[in-house]
């Protein structure tokens, strides 16, 4: 529902305003988290690496909502699946974090799937995809940074500042291709920005009450509902090949999620010495 509204606006409004509206009514979607709290979010020793995780999710969030302008809702969210692919091969490069050998196959295996979604040479790619891809690109090492920052910072000093940096940074954006809403136009920015909280809520939830992995299975019903509601608005009909390529993505992503799991758990069965 979020990414149908986002595209369904940016036929009348920039992505770029859109991604700037969004920041400012998610904020105040989330205000009521932060009231009890005062300025103790605010503390933290690690404003720098607040200050990137906050550009790294601007650039997100802009090349997201811009490639999703120019992208079918399906495509776009079998391409959004690779995220997490991403976030391991950048997990590797930049933590040292260990891959065995049948997860570097699951995400050979992922990045297959992302080929058989786009399928170059057969058919056109367009701007819209690759826009896509590279903000899982840059979604994957926000989600490294707030890793990194996790260890010592709190959830909600986490989420305060990246809508603080957000919220600015697309602001800077939204200037440039500025167009005065309409009140209706208000309105559904109004939506989108409390969807956006919703969700992320709600994820976070989900994670908090199961296992990485079964939350990444269900995730994949997401490609189901972009499919109805991409034929139901925008007249739009996925092909064979998202459907196989986002299924491909899907599976890997839950392989490497359940085989982390496993590997968690034999960690800690482990007797010490």
């Amino acid at each position: 529902m979020l990414n149908a509204t986002v595209k369904y606006l940016s036929a009348e409004l920039h992505p770029f305003e859109i991604t700037f509206f969004r920041s400012i009514f998610g904020c105040v979607a989330f205000a009521p988290l932060f009231i009890g709290h005062g300025w103790a979010p605010f503390r933290t020793k690690c404003l720098g690496l607040h200050a990137v995780r906050g550009v790294l999710t601007s650039v997100a969030i802009l090349s997201l909502f811009l490639g999703l302008s120019m992208t079918e809702l399906a495509k776009f969210q079998a391409l959004l699946f690779t995220t997490p692919l991403f976030a391991a091969v950048l997990g590797f490069a930049l933590l040292r974090e260990r891959i065995p050998y049948a997860r570097i196959a699951a995400l050979l295996v992922g990045f297959a799937g992302a080929l058989v979604v786009l399928r170059p040479g057969m058919i056109a790619l367009g701007p819209g995809p690759i826009l896509i891809l590279i903000s899982a690109l840059v979604i994957g090492g926000q989600m490294i940074a707030m890793k990194v920052l996790s260890r010592t910072e709190s959830s909600t000093t986490i989420t305060l500042y990246m809508m603080v940096f957000t919220t600015i940074l697309s602001f800077v954006a939204a200037i440039i291709v500025w167009k005065m809403p309409t009140w209706p136009q208000f309105g559904v920015m109004v939506a989108i920005g409390f969807l956006s909280a919703f969700l992320h809520i709600c994820m976070a939830q989900a994670i908090k009450e199961a296992d990485i992995s079964v939350v990444l299975s269900v995730n994949y019903t997401a490609l189901i509902w972009a499919a109805i509601i991409g034929f139901v608005v925008f007249a739009e009909i996925p092909d064979i090949g998202i459907w196989l390529g986002g299924t491909i993505i899907s599976a890997s992503v839950v392989f490497i999620a359940i085989r982390e799991k496993m590997a968690e758990s034999q960690t800690r069965l482990a007797p010490s010495r």
